[in-house]
């Protein structure tokens, strides 16, 4: 029984180990959409920058779903995914800040 338990044991670190190869695999960039920085607002909600082809869009992301919220007609600048997590931009939030203040006017 103990040979069983350590079985299934094993079984299941094979499998997280195998999708989390799986899911590295995909949307780390290397297709037509990627990530390219992420701004944390809680727990649950968070704003995304997308590279869509040559356009970036904004995207909020909470509990209720997800919603477009800009397309920038500038490009940000930012190093690419490496392992799988965006990489944060240092000045993303006052970037955001001025491209929504612009909006408003």
């Amino acid at each position: 029984m103990l040979g069983a338990l350590a079985g299934v044991l094993l079984l299941i670190f094979a499998a997280a180990w195998f999708l989390r190869r799986l899911q590295q695999g995909q949307g780390s960039g290397r297709g037509h959409l990627r990530i390219v920085s992420v701004l944390p607002l809680s727990a649950k909600e968070r704003i995304i920058l997308l590279q869509a082809g040559e356009e970036q869009v904004l995207m909020g992301i909470s509990g209720a779903g997800i919603q477009h919220l800009h397309t920038l007609k500038e490009p940000v600048q930012a190093e690419p995914v490496t392992d799988g997590a965006p990489v944060p931009l240092q000045d993303f939030a006052s970037h955001l800040k001025n491209v929504m203040g612009r909006g408003r006017t």
